[in-house]
């Protein structure tokens, strides 16, 4: 997919916010229920973490390219409001323009994994995204392609999941608006589906008419129960109702045929028993195991890449010749990639930025976002405080003098004015801290096979940079500051 490897360059930027625009194609369609909170909060604190923004196509500003419409929205609120200039400019993490599809599924990983999106929400920005590829590309793209794309791009999606969510969007809420105004799940989605099926396989073994005809009776069945405290069982029943006055027969022998019909579904999406599938980018260990052949499958490329980029660190080494700056730049710019994607995966996207010739190659610019965490579960805020921790830790930002990380953080960074005071205890009461001797269970055996690969590769590329950096003679942390003194 165009642009969506994470491997962009990025940069930290303060921008005013009369450049910045919102995502039109922002897949959380209502109000954000928490807009109330997070206004009195930015009124009192300000901004907690930088915008994501994308530089626009036509040059004109900025567009917010990874959840944040709302933080936008408030900064313009509230600038309107007081007048006050310190909402007039924010701190952004600015990425090239990489299409409307990139830009689309980072929003929807973003929110996603907040927990802010309906099924319908989350269904209607899949088949918007289809439709962007496909015009993007001229041609059609199947829905077991567009689960690969998604799965390369982070957002690990069932094709079965995408049939469902076209289902919803192209017959359901057509048929259904004001039960789908009141928030149908996904279990209510895939159960009318294998009512239509059944009912549609009664029709047709009682010859009762056409399946335009049928098409068009059991459309107008859905019409009729629709409302905001519609349920199943009373359309279930007007679907056997209307079965038994048309086929002449008893109700009790058009059940018993719908209920044999319902346990013998036909190939395709299977009926009424899939589970909702968790949120991607913090899979559930569970459901590592469902996702994980569309996962590996769809990163192998990836994993191929990351084995030549091994080759070549090894084939480095043994040059007789070498380039060391051209090769610390390669080491810095595959730690900055690896981490980068790591944390997309698991919301912290934001917080790695890239430190092209200071470091390791990227750092981790804030602590995670309040709003994220105070959302996850105890497993996940586990796994996702000890990605924070791990990624903290290979950015060297515990181990360096304070001077060398700041050049790296923003003023407004929560996490460098701990560090610049050097109170421990306020990082460990922003940041849960599970004992270390818990990341084994909560970290390494629960990613899924793709992420600890990478993570993997992570650690032997800081192992690789070190190495070499110490054969060459080269600091790592000294670049910017002998730059400045020149």
């Amino acid at each position: 997919m165009t642009g969506e490897r994470g491997d962009q360059a990025a940069r930290l930027e303060r921008v005013p916010i009369d450049q910045i625009r919102a995502y039109a194609r922002n897949p959380r369609r209502g109000p954000n229920p928490e807009y109330d909170r997070i206004k009195q909060s930015i009124r009192e604190h300000g901004l907690d973490h930088p915008l994501i923004v994308a530089e626009r196509a036509d040059g004109a500003g900025y567009v917010v390219s990874a959840g944040g419409n709302t933080r936008l929205s408030i900064l313009e609120e509230l600038r309107a409001e007081t007048g006050d200039e310190r909402f007039a400019m924010v701190d952004c993490v600015v990425r090239p323009w990489t299409g409307d599809a990139a830009v689309l599924i980072a929003h929807l990983r973003e929110n996603d994994l907040r927990g802010a999106l309906s099924f319908a929400d989350r269904a209607h920005a899949v088949v918007d995204l289809q439709k962007l590829l496909e015009a993007q590309e001229g041609k059609p793209v199947s829905q077991r392609q567009l689960a690969t794309r998604l799965t390369e791009s982070g957002y690990a999606v069932s094709q079965t999941l995408i049939s469902s969510m076209v289902y919803a969007v192209e017959v359901v809420e057509p048929l259904l608006p004001a039960a789908c105004g009141s928030g149908l799940a996904r279990r209510s989605i895939d159960r009318i589906r294998g009512l239509e099926r059944a009912a549609a396989s009664v029709w047709k073994s009682h010859r009762l008419g056409t399946k335009a005809e049928f098409a068009e009776t059991f459309g107008a069945l859905c019409q009729r129960s629709d409302g905001p405290d519609w349920s199943f069982e009373a359309l279930q029943s007007s679907v056997e109702l209307e079965l038994a006055s048309a086929a002449d027969a008893r109700i009790h022998t058009i059940r018993l045929a719908l209920d044999q019909a319902l346990g013998e579904p036909s190939g395709g999406t299977p009926e009424v028993t899939l589970p909702e599938a968790p949120s991607p980018a913090v899979p559930a260990r569970a459901a590592n195991q469902g996702e994980a052949e569309p996962d590996e499958a769809g990163r192998a490329a990836e994993a191929a890449d990351a084995g030549h980029a091994r080759s070549n660190g090894r084939a480095d080494q043994q040059e007789t010749s070498p380039k060391p700056v051209f090769e610390l730049a390669a080491l810095r710019r595959e730690a900055w990639t690896l981490a980068h994607r790591l944390a997309e995966r698991y919301g912290l996207g934001a917080l790695v930025v890239e430190t092209p010739d200071l470091g390791i190659g990227f750092t981790v610019v804030d602590l995670p976002d309040e709003s994220l965490i105070s959302g996850l579960d105890p497993e996940t805020l586990g796994r996702v405080s000890l990605l924070w921790w791990h990624l903290v830790a290979a950015a060297e930002l515990m181990v360096v003098g304070p001077e060398a990380v700041l050049q790296t953080l923003a003023p407004s960074s929560n996490l460098g004015r701990i560090l610049k005071t050097g109170d421990a205890e306020a990082l460990f009461e922003r940041v849960w801290t599970p004992d270390p001797g818990q990341a084994a269970d909560l970290l390494w055996r629960a990613l899924p096979e793709s992420d600890w690969q990478d993570f993997l590769e992570l650690m032997r590329t800081y192992r690789r940079l070190h190495g070499m950096a110490r054969k060459r003679g080269d600091a790592l942390w000294e670049t910017r500051a002998a730059e400045a003194g020149d």
